[in-house]
């Protein structure tokens, strides 16, 4: 027997498992030679002698009341548990180990095909095609309202409205759903221009931007994002941090960004470095 078969003789929760034919085994013994795939079940008497040993789960004969019933095998492991994402596992005797259903991918998807979560499965899907990124190239865009009466206690009447686009230069985003963003550095401000004591008082404007398809040569508006001054002051009307909507794309149509920035009296608002990501969500 080659040296790799010996492993030291274990007894109650270590599974070892043992080839035995005599009818008692001491405890004392150091090392016994076993087959690492096999398994016995025998009794350890109170005196600590092992007997009634037979290869399988059970015991060559029921033990007596007084002994106690344990296995041996010839491994050092003496369990292998499934934890995340596994399944199976054995306390004795050989393991088997696989993917549990909810972590398994499809191995029959076609090619350029992607798994994609349905219920507690994969499936097969069509790949959507991912971030469709568009650094649009407008510059800040700003718009100061009218400062002929920027008192305390005035009627603050009157806007100024300033509106920039991309419309020169247009994409084509392939046919599918998508849902845009605003990425990269984009953000927007509302300044009051007179440094009075009630400076939310002069803070009256809104920042819009508005992804706009042109087909045959006709701007229709498919998606709009609305920032206000304020969350208890609703820039005329419009819905404080609005989010895009989604809108689909034939594959053939043009978009554009519009960014319109709008300020009320005594006030200066800026939307800056206007960018819009899409993301294809159908």
């Amino acid at each position: 027997m080659s040296p790799q078969w010996k492993r030291r003789l274990g007894i109650g929760s270590v599974a070892v498992a043992a080839v035995v034919v005599v009818p008692t085994i001491a405890f004392a013994l150091p090392y016994i030679d076993l087959p690492f795939e096999a398994t016995f079940t025998g009794c350890l008497k109170p005196n600590g002698e092992i007997n009634k040993v037979a290869q399988g789960a059970d015991p060559k004969q029921p033990c007596n009341d007084t002994d106690q019933e344990i296995h041996l095998s010839g491994g050092d492991i003496t369990a292998v548990t499934a934890s995340t994402g596994l399944s199976g596992g054995s306390q004795t005797g050989p393991a088997s180990l696989s993917i549990a259903p909810a972590y398994r991918l499809p191995q029959n998807c076609g090619d350029g095909a992607v798994a994609r979560k349905s219920g507690s499965t994969w499936t097969c899907s069509t790949d959507f095609g991912g971030i469709h990124t568009s650094t649009i190239g407008l510059g800040d865009v700003v718009a100061a309202g009218p400062t002929e009466d920027c008192i305390d206690g005035s009627t603050f009447t009157g806007q100024t409205a300033v509106t920039a686009n991309t419309k020169n230069l247009t994409f084509v985003l392939p046919a599918g759903k998508w849902r845009p963003a605003t990425a990269g550095n984009t953000r927007w401000f509302m300044n009051k221009t007179s440094d009075l004591f009630d400076g939310e008082t002069f803070a009256k404007g809104h920042v819009v931007l508005e992804i706009v398809k042109n087909q045959n040569n006709v701007d229709t508006v498919v998606s709009t994002w609305a920032r206000a001054e304020a969350e208890n002051m609703d820039g005329g009307g419009l819905p404080y941090n609005q989010d895009f909507k989604s809108f689909q794309a034939d594959g053939s149509a043009k978009f554009f960004l519009r960014a319109t920035a709008v300020g009320g009296a005594c006030t200066t608002a800026r939307v800056l470095s206007p960018t819009i990501e899409f993301e294809r969500v159908g």
